[in-house]
Order: structure tokens, then sequence, then C-alpha cells
């Protein structure tokens, strides 16, 4: 172990850090000469006293709905946990940044958080490509193909969530702690940072609607959203001295996972009777209790509408008091279907949204026999009244 990780893996200990927290999104950046720069971006929260964040998360987004001329929506939504995108709806984007500024000021800057910001980008190693334009240099080595880089970062973007904590724990040697990590996209491949991460010895969950029903989980997202927009408004790019400098975050941290890690990062065969690329069965992982919702599906793009209804609101607010993951049913999914047929199923919950849905769940239950517990998403304010 290094001076420099054994100073951090120091830190963290003596810190004692319960729980650790990531999300990620895609960075693009346009010039005025017509190109981007592209990198994926991601955070890990890494909280010592878990109950005074959340006292200070949940003061936070009460006091927040106390303010003048908002709008009603918002002062009406039932929900106290709320992602970076919710706010930007709620509040517009001229408003964001001084908001999430102020709940990075108010909530997170605390001596029991630490804040990690990790990021890919990748050069082209000379040898590979000598002078080839970045777009055409394929290079990148990706289930037996080869990519080049903003094909591999749109592939790595499907996946980061769980990077940042990857690059925290193994760079800290962090063990024994519960890892709260939001859901990232089916057919993820094996990488050599799961793996590791997974043999950790720490408690890996996984959230589907991760940021909008774990305040940790949000957390994440909306100092990410932040950072993010004071490096574009700032200038400031990917500059680790003054990306710390300006921020004026306590305990800030910048990581970078680039070239020298892109072999931790690319899928990694895994040994069966070959050695072949497999999909991480990401929901072998995924938080229990988990809510399951079967959307009627007689229009386009209903999921959405969905999302945005009244009643979801209450739904993601009883999520979060029953410390539950939430997601939208795809019988089409692997993961899905292995979460209805696996058995055990007293910690998975149907909600169904309609007649349709109504008559699926009937279904599952009463004429194929699995034990599960099952409601209808218009019964959701009830159930919250009656403390179900």
């Amino acid at each position: 172990m290094g001076s420099t990780t054994k100073r951090m893996a120091n830190e963290f200990r003596i810190r004692g850090i319960k729980i650790i927290s990531s999300d990620s999104k895609e960075f693009i950046r346009q010039f005025s000469s017509g190109k981007s720069f592209r990198a994926v971006i991601g955070v890990s929260l890494a909280f010592s006293r878990p109950h005074n964040f959340l006292d200070r998360y949940l003061t936070f987004f009460e006091e927040l709905k106390s303010y003048p001329d908002l709008s009603s929506q918002f002062v009406n939504n039932p929900r106290i946990v709320f992602k970076s995108s919710d706010l930007s709806h709620y509040f517009g984007e001229n408003k964001l940044y001084s908001v999430l500024k102020s709940f990075v000021d108010n909530v997170v800057s605390h001596n029991d958080i630490i804040v990690n910001f990790v990021y890919s980008s990748f050069k082209i190693p000379p040898e590979k490509c000598g002078k080839t334009e970045t777009s055409k240099c394929k290079w990148i080595p990706f289930k037996g193909d080869h990519l080049n880089v903003f094909e591999f970062l749109n592939k790595l973007n499907s996946y980061y969530s769980y990077i940042p904590t990857w690059k925290v724990i193994s760079s800290a040697n962090i063990k024994g702690s519960t890892c709260f990590i939001d859901a990232f996209s089916p057919g993820a491949p094996y990488t050599r940072a799961w793996l590791q991460l997974i043999g950790s010895n720490n408690d890996i969950h996984i959230y589907p609607s991760g940021d909008s029903v774990n305040p940790f989980i949000s957390a994440a997202d909306l100092v990410l959203r932040y950072i993010e927009l004071h490096m574009l408004r700032s200038n400031i790019f990917f500059d680790v001295t003054k990306i710390k400098s300006s921020l004026n975050i306590p305990n800030l941290k910048v990581y970078h996972a680039g070239t020298r890690d892109l072999i931790e990062l690319i899928p990694h065969p895994i040994k069966t009777e070959n050695l072949s690329y497999k999909d991480i069965p990401a929901y072998e992982y995924y938080n229990r209790p988990i809510i399951l919702v079967i959307a009627e599906n007689y229009i386009k793009k209903e999921s959405a509408l969905l999302k945005k209804s009244p009643y979801y609101q209450y739904l993601l607010h009883y999520a979060y008091i029953k410390n539950a993951s939430l997601k939208l049913v795809s019988f089409d999914d692997v993961g899905d279907r292995a979460l209805l047929t696996s058995g055990g199923n007293e910690d998975v919950f149907l909600v169904s949204t309609g007649f349709e849905s109504n008559k699926i769940v009937h279904h599952l239950i009463h004429d194929l026999g699995f034990n599960f517990e099952s409601f209808q998403l218009k019964d959701i304010p009830h159930r919250l009244k009656g403390g179900c």
C-alpha cells in the first residue's frame, strides 16, 4: 500500500465511515469551434454520522418547501427525497445552481461527510494510434471488439454509477461499510472494478430509483449536479487544484479514473466452462424490500407520464419510508423476471396502476401461486395515512 493510499485509508478509518453512496452522469462541454469534450463524472459521499446527515437533509427540504412563491406542485408534493432533475423542473435552470449550492453549504459541507468527485476521460496512447484523430482511433478493447473514446464513454456511462464507490474503496482500502449505489443500466458487463467492489467486504445495495427514494443517493446526485454546473459556469474544466479551491467544500477529494485504470473499467471475461463476457446480475444486489410497479402499457411513453403522476409521488415517498427500492417492471428484462420467480418474495411488493395491470397481478398471485403482497397505486395515499 503506497503512502497516499495509507494516508487516505487512515483518514477514512479515523472518521469511521459507515455509509457510502454514489451516482454518476455524462459530462459534455461544447466549444465555440463546434467541437466538444466528453467525460463521465460521478460523486461518492462517505458518511461517518448518517443520522446527523439525515436530520440536516430532511430539515433542508422541509424549509425549502416553506419559501415564498414556490410552485404548488413542489410545496404540496408528499416526497421529501428529490433528485436534481426534480429541482430543475420546480425551480428552473436559472435558480437551480443557487438551490444546489445552498444544499451543499447546509447539508453536505460538514466534517461527517467526505465528498469524492471521480471523473473518467482518456488520452490515446501514442503507440496505439499515432496521430489519428480521437474520433477515428478504435483502441479500447470491449467484448472482443475495439471502440474509440467516445464510443467507450457511451458504454461506460451506462454502468458508471458504481465506479466512484469502487474508486474510493479501492484507493482507501475501506472495509465494513454499507454502499448505496444508484441502479445502472441492464446489460452492464462484469469488470475488474465490479469484482473488486463485491469482494471488498462491504455491503452492496443497488437502488433502482435511488436518487428519488434514498437520501444518501439523492445527496450524491445533487452534489454531482452542483459540481458539474460550477465547472461549466466557472470555466475551470478538469483542473483539480481549481476545482478544490473554487468549490470550497471541506473534505473534497478528486480522483481521475482514466487510461491507467482502463483495465479495471472495460469488460472482464468471467471463467465458467470457457472465458466469456457476462452481464452483472444487478438484481441480486437490489436493495430489499423492493417495490415493482406494473404499468398499463396503454399509451406510448407511459412510464414518463406515470412518473409525473400525483399518485406516483406518493409511491416514491412510501418507498422512502419503507427504505425500499422501486422499479417499473419490464417482463422482457432478465433481472425483473428473476425477481418475480426467484422465491423468497416476502420483501417484493407488486403495485398495479390500472385495470390491465390488476389482471396481471391477479394472474401472478392467484393463478400462478406466487407469494407477493400487492396493492394498487391509487391506494398509496391511504396506506400512508394508515401507516401501512
